[in-house]
């Protein structure tokens, strides 16, 4: 079975997102009032697997040791099988 897995990764709310702010005080000079930008990632791929316990392992294997840096950011996942 083949899974199609999308992560969305930011950086924890308590850190200061300077990419978020750089975004937001352009905004503001080009007179688009926007407030508590926030820059993230965004990663798919697809996982083949004999079963979605197996795929969400792989999935989890994957983001947790390569995908996030776990000290600066979080991240929730969808999982749909294909």
């Amino acid at each position: 079975m083949k899974f199609h897995v999308n992560v969305k990764v930011m950086l924890k709310k308590q850190l200061l997102d300077v990419q978020g702010r750089a975004v937001e005080a352009y905004l503001a000079q080009n007179q688009m009032s926007v407030s508590q930008m926030r820059v993230g990632k965004n990663f798919e791929f697809v996982v083949d697997s004999t079963s979605q316990d197996q795929a969400s392992q792989i999935a989890k294997k994957a983001i947790d040791e390569t995908l996030v840096n776990p000290l600066l950011e979080e991240y929730q996942f969808e999982m749909k099988q294909l």
